[in-house]
């Protein structure tokens, strides 16, 4: 079975993302941090929480979040960048470094916002440095850059090729099916 991470699963965009990825038949491992967690989010979440193919848990509860074995883990950053948390931020962050230090191969892809959007702080700066060190140690981080108002989305693979508009319209279900196909072409 198909299978992804998603970090920050309960913000609006994972969220999103979770729903997508189960509509498509995808084990999802969402995870999250209750630093974070709104009764609102929790209310919403009661309509795929009990999704069989969904397993939930909170990022401060777990010492290493890649146990599971996952075709991608998907970070949403548009919805970290939209709140100014901090204690989130350098969670984050603390996350991805394991990551890379561990060697994990799986691909990681970033949801960015535009570059309006984001502000140029330690936290952006760390991120594409995140990604710098992943790419030289043969890792693969794949893009997507929504812009605003969610009109369009493009996509580039570790920095090396161009921005490319995706076609398929603005929505986050097109980045998902996007993401499917890609890992089916790289039989990642």
């Amino acid at each position: 079975m198909k299978s992804a991470i998603v970090l920050g699963a309960r913000q609006r965009y994972g969220f999103m993302i979770c729903e997508q990825l189960l509509e498509q038949d995808y084990q999802v491992y969402a995870k999250d941090f209750i630093q974070w967690q709104t009764s609102e989010q929790e209310e919403r979440w009661l309509f795929i929480g009990r999704n069989a193919h969904l397993q939930y848990a909170h990022l401060h509860e777990e010492k290493n979040i890649f146990d599971e074995k996952v075709l991608m883990i998907i970070v949403p950053l548009v919805d970290f960048y939209s709140q100014q948390k901090t204690e989130v931020h350098d969670l984050l962050l603390s996350i991805l470094k394991e990551q890379n230090s561990m060697q994990i191969q799986t691909p990681i892809v970033l949801i960015q916002p535009s570059c309006m959007q984001r502000s140029y702080s330690t936290f952006s700066q760390a991120i594409e440095k995140i990604k710098e060190e992943r790419i030289k140690m043969g890792g693969e981080v794949l893009e997507y850059h929504i812009t605003m108002g969610n009109e369009d989305i493009y996509f580039r693979l570790n920095n090396y090729s161009e921005w490319i508009k995706n076609t398929e319209g603005g929505e986050i279900g097109s980045v998902i099916h996007h993401l499917a196909e890609k890992v089916k072409a790289d039989g990642c």
